[in-house]
This record gives structure tokens, sequence and C-alpha cells, in this order.
């Protein structure tokens, strides 16, 4: 189970640098993009050995999900092939919370956070924990407000 949540954007390189600069935040939104590290599993005719799997990626507000279980009830599911790339992105649009501004000396509160999970589909090829299947990038979009 991963998750790329609204609050995470604190733990990004220079954060602490950055922020000080202003008094409060809010992320407007998290892009998730993967690029499998097999590329050679989902091209046409090849024969591969690499490995496959099957992971659901899901927004979630507020509650962070823990399990497949969790993330599987979550509204607006997808389910994607490890073989293929995949960007998703969520917003605050459909979590008001989402929209309110954070002191940037405190961070987002569990209240308004949000963002994107992905696990490994119980009974599908089961993705390995030490096995890297993608290359990820996450980007945050971020308003500042108001000089310290």
């Amino acid at each position: 189970m991963v998750t790329f949540q609204s609050s995470g954007v604190a733990t990004s390189p220079d954060w602490t640098n950055f922020s000080q600069e202003y008094q409060q935040f809010r992320v407007r939104s998290i892009r998730l993009k993967l690029e499998p590290c097999y590329p050679d599993a989902y091209q046409s005719g090849v024969a591969s050995t690499n490995p496959a799997g099957a992971i659901y990626v899901a927004r979630f507000w507020e509650h962070v999900p823990t399990t497949a279980s969790n993330i599987g009830q979550e509204s607006q599911i997808k389910v994607h092939t490890t073989c293929r790339p995949l960007t998703f992105e969520t917003n605050y649009a459909g979590f008001p919370n989402g929209r309110l501004m954070a002191d940037t000396s405190v961070g987002i509160t569990a209240a308004n956070n949000y963002g994107i999970g992905l696990v490994s589909i119980p009974n599908s090829p089961l993705i390995g924990a030490t096995s890297a299947y993608f290359t990820f990038v996450v980007e945050w979009d971020v308003e500042f407000q108001g000089p310290r």
C-alpha cells in the first residue's frame, strides 16, 4: 500500500527553506505519473518473463486507506496493470476541507488531507514488496498566501 497525500508536500526537497517565506498554503492538486520498469512487458508480440500484476488506484479524502479492502471501497477506483504507464490526478474540488489554507509552520491536518492511494489487487499476480515495478513522479500544485 502506497499513498501520496496533500500533507506529504512538506517532505519535498527545499520545502522548509521555501515555505518559511509564506504564512499559509494549500495543495490544489496531486498528479502521479508511473512508468513501468519493464517496458518490454507490454510491447506487442514480445514474449516476456518480466513481472506483471494489477493495482487499484483511487482518490481518497480525509481517511487514508491502509489496506486493499479500504482502497477497493473508494469512489472512482481504477484497476491498472503494472505493464502500462499511468497518469492519475486528484484535486481539492471534491473535498471542501482540502480547500482550507494551512499554516506553513504546522502543515495540513488529517481532517483536511487528501490524496492518491495504490495497492496490489488481492488474488492477482502478487506484486513483491521488494520489487521495483514503476519509476514514479509526484507533482503537487501548491498555492501560497501571505509573506512572513
